[in-house]
This record gives structure tokens, sequence and C-alpha cells, in this order.
């Protein structure tokens, strides 16, 4: 709301149309730059949407929302160019407990996939087949796009069930995979009350494919140890 009048008018949706062509245009795959600098083009791509945002909240008369969108995209455009930032270093929640060593926590981007791989998986054994079947397909229609969901030194055929059981058992810190998984199998039991098992088995399939198509755009960072 501005000056107690709705913002929704005909300039508002101006505005957006022209945000979401240009956030269509900055997230599109196949920037040039992507192969030799991964990373680097992923971040600049969320720098220009950054800018995007804000210039829409500027566009709709909310400046003052617009700002912090401004800070995160400069912010990022520093990790971009080299320059370490304090708004991306991990903050430490208790300053006087000891330094852990070992292996890094996956992002809640790699969670997320293998809960949308699990969900797809699940919707496979619903729709007939047994959980060693349905990890077999999954493996072998697309495992080399699912591979950047796994550790270091793992292989598939041993992490989907575990992944499975994790999901199952609510054995996962990562509370927005963990929220994903089980409104996966909210929509699973819809699903199964109305369809028949053959129809639950093809949407699984295909739930199975879009994981992978997504896994295979992961841009894995090694960390040391």
């Amino acid at each position: 709301m501005t000056d107690g009048n709705s913002i929704y008018d005909a300039e508002f949706f101006a505005a957006w149309e022209t945000f979401a062509d240009q956030i269509k245009l900055v997230l599109r795959d196949g920037w040039p730059e992507a192969v030799e600098q991964p990373i680097a083009t992923k971040q600049t791509q969320y720098v220009l949407a950054n800018l995007a945002i804000a210039k829409l909240l500027e566009d709709v008369g909310q400046p003052e929302a617009a700002a912090p969108f401004h800070t995160l995209a400069e912010a990022l455009q520093d990790v971009v160019e080299g320059i370490s930032h304090p708004l991306f270093k991990v903050e430490k929640i208790d300053i006087h407990a000891p330094a852990k060593r070992g292996r890094q926590h996956d992002t809640s981007e790699t969670w997320r996939g293998r809960s949308s791989l699990c969900i797809g998986i699940e919707f496979l054994i619903a729709g007939g087949l047994s959980q060693d079947e349905a990890v077999a397909f999954a493996i072998r229609k697309h495992r080399m796009q699912l591979i950047k969901l796994l550790r270091p030194g793992t292989d598939l055929k041993s992490s989907l069930p575990t992944w499975l059981k994790t999901f199952a058992t609510d054995g996962t810190n990562n509370d927005v995979a963990l929220s994903g998984y089980k409104h996966g199998m909210k929509r699973l039991a819809q699903f199964r009350a109305c369809r028949p098992q053959s129809d639950v088995r093809v949407f699984g399939e295909k739930l199975v494919a879009s994981a992978a198509a997504d896994a295979a755009k992961l841009i894995r960072i090694q960390m040391p140890i």
C-alpha cells in the first residue's frame, strides 16, 4: 500500500512484466562464461536478479524495501571480483564452542535435490516397484545427472536408500528439504486416492527425471577439510 492507495494499478503490472522478462533473461541457461567460470557466472546471475528486484520495488514506489537488495547485489559482486565480504561469512552460533574438523555440511540446494529425488522414488514404489527396483531405475536412467548429489567417495546404489530412510525418519536437520519431502508425501497420498497405480508410476518417472535435471545444474564447490 502507498498513501492509502493500492499499488496494484496499471503501472504496477507494467513494472511487473518488465521485471519478469528481465529475470528470465538473467537467469537463463547457456551463458558462454558458464563453461570456464560456472560459479562466478551463477553469482553474477544472482547479482543481476537482485538488482532487478530492487528496480521493481523502486518502480512501484518502495525505495526503502529496494535498498537491501542493492546491498546484497553489491556484496555478491564483491565475491565475484574476489573480494571477501562479511555478509557471506559463516557466523558461529556459539563462539565458545571448539572448532570442528571434518567434512563440510552439504548445502540446502543439495538436500533439496535429494528430497525431490526421494519423492519421485516414493511415487515409483507406490506405483508398484520395490525400493530396490525404484532405486535401480533412477540410477539406470539418470546416473550421470544424479552424481552431483553425492558426497565424495560414495555411490548412488548405497546413498539413495540412505536418503530415503533419512527423510522417512526425519533424520536430516535441513528443514527446507524435509518440509519439501513431507509436502511431496502428502501429494502422493492425494494422488494415490484418485489415480490408478499405473498413473502413480508414470508420474514418479517424471518426478525422478525432473529431479535429475535439476541435480545436473548443481555447482559443487570442493571445500577443504
